[in-house]
């Protein structure tokens, strides 16, 4: 699953994983619902919106419609912001499983109220300079 904030972040998402790995994925946003049936239910990969994930559900957000041992990967678009409450819940939520890998992206990783990234992410894979 790749989680975002931004419709923009998620549609590049899907596009990317469309075009480079030939893999529709299922888009869990708004109005949108992975598993729709007009799409033969729930796909391999799936792209959703923090916000969409948090909300609704009887107060225990859509988050709580997917079992955390149907995920090996969670990738956050936009990892500064994966100590917010909203990300956290997502996260907490995908590593009940322990198999579940986390893996965070972002241009921003220095965050202006000093939350640190090392609450959720270990290791930094790369770190590019200016």
């Amino acid at each position: 699953m790749v989680v975002a904030h931004r419709e923009e972040l998620l549609t590049q998402a899907s596009d990317k994983i469309q075009r480079i790995c030939g893999i529709t994925p299922g888009i869990e946003m708004a109005e949108y619902w992975a598993d729709d049936p007009n799409h033969g239910g729930r796909p391999a990969v799936l792209v959703a919106s923090v916000q969409t994930l948090n909300s609704g559900m009887g107060g225990d957000g859509r988050v709580s419609r997917f079992r955390p041992e149907e995920f090996s990967l969670l990738i956050i678009d936009e990892a500064h912001h994966a100590p917010a409450p909203t990300y956290r819940r997502v996260i907490d939520h995908f590593t009940q499983n322990d198999k579940c890998k986390v893996l965070g992206f972002t241009a921003t990783p220095d965050r202006l109220d000093e939350k640190a990234m090392g609450q959720i992410f270990t290791d930094c894979a790369y770190d590019y300079d200016v």
